[in-house]
């Protein structure tokens, strides 16, 4: 499992809230996001050891134990999806409350770190909410939770960003982060780059969703390093990358929905407590129990085009 820095506290705040959506569309309004169209194509999932290198990995780096930091990245490879398109922000406060108050949402959990109960944070990503409830959200919303292979592309970019859709070429097109290759300046560990992305130690609770618009992706998604670590559609294996193992077929080259059964979920781009910014990488993958409503974990949707 990625190392991961939570923050779990007993504290409990004893109120509720909610609040009407407002106009949707621009970041950091506590409304509905935006929706961004994914064109159809190819892209480069995947890497190898902690550098998101394009081409085969070795044996070494494949892997086979369930928990490993790395390994389950493993090989790189080109994927083909349909069109879709997905959320420009996170899901916030304000927007889900809109789901509680109709009923169709279960109320998130509330504590330290939880949003959901602060006044101030409308326009903050909704956590503290299982995989169960953001599904029930984006399926209220006429939406989905985007698939593993769908959230990493919007955060990556596909083959078209290098120039060309049939062919990825190397070095342009599998970016460590949505904004490219830069590492987050981690000099000084207590007070490092923070301009990009909402990792540990930058603001050690979540920050308003678009607070962060260097990290753009090439989609034009936002906070998809860092600030809520996102819940996806799929269940969890390590071994899920490798095309033929254990069987033919194993993960399909074209619209890749992850296993048929699990007992842990995927969620990605790591959260305000990630760190080092390693770990808010776009290709890293961590999963956890689907019923958890810890403060690390939000989400955002997809729809089909």
């Amino acid at each position: 499992m990625m190392r991961r820095r939570f923050m779990w506290i007993g504290m409990v705040l004893s109120f509720l809230f909610s609040l009407a959506p407002s106009c949707p569309g621009n970041p950091g309004d506590p409304g509905e996001a935006r929706m961004l169209p994914i064109p159809a194509g190819k892209f480069v999932r995947g890497a190898c050891s902690e550098r998101s290198n394009h081409g085969a990995c070795t044996p070494e780096d494949l892997g086979y134990d369930y928990w490993a930091d790395d390994d389950n990245e493993a090989p790189v490879r080109e994927i083909t999806l349909d069109a879709y398109s997905i959320g420009e922000t996170e899901v916030t406060v304000a927007a889900y409350a809109a789901c509680v108050e109709a009923g169709a949402c279960n109320t998130p959990g509330v504590g330290v770190n939880c949003n959901w109960g602060n006044a101030n944070r409308s326009d903050h990503p909704i956590n503290c909410v299982s995989w169960f409830d953001a599904n029930d959200y984006c399926t209220w919303k006429g939406q989905r939770l985007p698939t593993e292979a769908e959230w990493e592309k919007a955060a990556r970019g596909g083959c078209e960003i290098a120039g060309d859709p049939d062919t990825c070429e190397p070095g342009l097109d599998d970016r460590r982060y949505p904004w490219g290759d830069e590492i987050p300046d981690e000099t000084d560990p207590q007070n490092p780059d923070c301009s990009k992305a909402n990792f540990y130690p930058c603001e050690r609770h979540t920050a308003p969703v678009g607070s962060y618009p260097e990290g753009i992706s090439p989609y034009g998604a936002l906070d998809m390093a860092g600030n809520v670590a996102e819940w996806v559609a799929d269940w969890y294996d390590n071994t899920y990358y490798m095309a033929t193992y254990p069987k033919p077929d194993h993960s399909p080259s074209t619209n890749p929905q992850g296993p048929e059964n699990g007992r842990v979920k995927v969620y990605r781009g790591g959260s305000w407590s990630s760190s080092p910014a390693l770990n808010v990488r776009a290709t890293i993958r961590g999963a956890y129990m689907p019923e958890s409503k810890a403060n690390v974990f939000g989400f955002r949707c997809v729809m089909d085009q």
